[in-house]
């Protein structure tokens, strides 16, 4: 593209995929949800019933009044619906990486990474079918709603988890290859579309945002089942940084992270923070 589009940064403490900016397009993406895959018409979330719970009282509630009910009156969790399933499978994925590293989950309000955590926090709407159709209202789009698409933020979540648990932003050789994390997130930023520099994973070229996204994109590529990524990137300089993701994680597997103690964190979890915050 010879005029690319620009996309704005929104500064927070969480690092993820879409906590960490909204994004605005020039003209050639007047609007930018042609750019998304035409299956995500299909929402697999609506689809999904909740099995291991009784139907809660405001599943029929109207729009209106479900807006006004706290995050912490919802009751719902990761298991028996539409999440259970996603998780399951990329626990799978990494344990057929010989890797014993399990991220922890937990449901806030959207998709995000805290820093130093070894853990990823899922939107509460993904926890059942009511909440994605409100979801599905009010911004018309439910960011993971189907299976594809949300293992796809899980894999990159899980590759920002998975740098907090053994530290590795800290080591040079990442540092060399990626950048460091100390860069500030930008306001902006234009990608390159053509780039062979960075792999192409979520949309919007995102790992060109940052060298944290990078790495998280790069091991989200690594990951994913019957990717080929050795044959699909042959000959493009970014086969470098995924040769390198596969050798530390080659080096990591059987190997548990140190122990981590969340209260050093310099971030707190948002439910915790803010349980009476409404929808």
């Amino acid at each position: 593209l010879s005029n690319p589009p620009h996309f704005l940064l929104e500064p927070c403490l969480e690092r993820g995929p879409y906590t960490c900016y909204s994004f605005y397009t020039q003209p050639i993406f007047e609007d930018w949800r042609t750019c998304r895959s035409m299956e995500r018409t299909v929402v697999d979330v609506l689809k999904t019933p909740v099995i291991t719970q009784n139907e809660p009282e405001w599943a029929a509630w109207p729009d209106e009044a479900l807006l006004d009910l706290p995050m912490c009156d919802l009751h719902v969790g990761l298991t028996g619906g539409f999440l259970e399933q996603p998780i399951a499978e990329l626990t799978h994925e990494l344990e057929q990486r010989g890797l014993v590293f399990r991220p922890h989950f937990w449901l806030s309000n959207e998709w995000f990474t805290p820093d130093g955590v070894p853990g990823i926090a899922v939107p509460f709407y993904l926890a059942h079918p009511r909440l994605a159709k409100l979801e599905l209202t009010q911004m018309l789009e439910v960011e993971g709603g189907t299976r594809e698409w949300c293992l796809r933020i899980l894999r990159h979540e899980a590759g920002h988890a998975i740098e907090n648990a053994y530290k590795l932003r800290r080591r040079k050789t990442r540092q060399e290859i990626f950048g460091k994390s100390s860069q500030r997130y930008p306001m902006y930023y234009s990608p390159r579309p053509y780039s062979r520099s960075f792999v192409r994973h979520l949309d919007l070229w995102y790992a060109q945002s940052h060298p944290d996204e990078d790495f998280a994109e790069t091991f989200a590529v690594w990951l994913t089942p019957d990717s080929l990524w050795e044959e699909r990137y042959r000959g493009w300089p970014v086969l470098k940084k995924l040769k390198y993701v596969d050798g530390v994680m080659k080096d990591l597997q059987g190997v548990p992270p140190p122990r981590h103690d969340i209260r050093r964190s310099r971030f707190s979890l948002k439910l915790e923070e803010n349980p009476a915050r409404t929808l």
